[in-house]
């Protein structure tokens, strides 16, 4: 039986040795992170405005933004090899960025041209379960030292499924968790 409580002591273990582990490799990093410019070590893209979740708490869904006016993939490529080996922390973030079919080619493109890449960050809200595990499931074979996938949560069955406006939403975010769990399984760097 897939409990919540097991659930939740598993993820407080996990999440308490990839902070050690994250806070050693910062640290080793440091020192040539002083003797460098002054650039941003962390940089996040949003790369998509669209959204498949109706939130209450957020109104992104609602401004309807088309593929056609998100970042294009040259674009996102020109960012981060603008910023290059001074990244040692990448986010991607939306809207929904699982929604956008070259995720995973960006995922690609931050690791190709940030060399220093310690940590790729992400967030979800888990309703299209398969094809998140997917794409997931690619970005965690990146050679990336740590990848990290959020996933958003707004409380335990309806009351999550009536804040994000979406019948259902509760289960298939369940379904991503469970998915999640065996793409950390089979790759260690990914939680």
């Amino acid at each position: 039986c897939w409990s919540l409580k097991s659930q939740y002591n598993e993820v407080c273990t996990t999440e308490k040795k990839n902070t050690r582990a994250f806070t050693s490799c910062h640290a080793a990093t440091a020192g040539s992170i002083k003797s460098k410019p002054l650039l941003p070590y962390k940089l996040e893209v949003m790369i998509s405005g669209r959204c498949n979740s109706h939130c209450k708490t957020c109104g992104i869904w609602r401004r309807q933004i088309s593929q056609s006016q998100e970042l294009t993939l040259s674009r996102i490529n020109r960012i981060y090899q603008s910023f290059g080996s001074h990244v040692f922390w990448a986010g991607i973030s939306g809207g929904e960025p699982t929604l956008r079919a070259d995720f995973v080619q960006i995922a690609e493109s931050i690791y190709e041209n940030c060399p220093n890449l310690v940590l790729l960050n992400f967030g979800t809200n888990g309703l299209n379960s398969d094809d998140i595990i997917n794409k997931v499931m690619s970005v965690a074979s990146l050679k990336i030292p740590f990848i990290m996938c959020s996933l958003s949560i707004d409380g335990i069955g309806l009351l999550h499924d009536d804040i994000r406006g979406s019948k259902g939403a509760f289960e298939s975010l369940l379904k991503t968790a469970k998915g999640l769990i065996e793409v950390e399984k089979k790759y260690p760097n990914f939680n």
